[in-house]
């Protein structure tokens, strides 16, 4: 099985674990990684904004939505997060690739 598919399959355990209010700030983020990697951008950005309220200084999270925002076309506001995340953690080199 390819790996997009396991991310596809994954999708109902995220959204079952939402629902049950049992979604922690890791887990928006796994879930709109997921959603990224099924081409779901629009959600992606949903879950990673919903993790963000969670924990609003996190790179990793800001990051992420930077790269959905990115596959959405948005490059000035995706690069705006890309700074962000490395202003929040200059070792962040995702963050750095990102701005490549």
């Amino acid at each position: 099985m390819q790996i997009k598919g396991l991310f596809e399959e994954s999708l109902p355990l995220f959204e079952m674990l939402e629902e049950r209010g049992l979604a922690t700030a890791e887990i928006l983020h796994f879930y709109g990684a997921a959603l990224h990697e099924s081409k779901k951008f629009h959600s992606a950005v949903v879950k990673f904004n919903a993790a963000m309220q969670m924990e609003p200084n996190n790179p990793v999270f800001i990051n992420s939505l930077g790269a959905s925002f990115l596959a959405l076309d948005d490059i000035d506001l995706a690069i705006e997060l890309f700074k962000t995340a490395t202003k929040l953690d200059e070792k962040y080199y995702l963050a750095w690739l990102n701005l490549g």
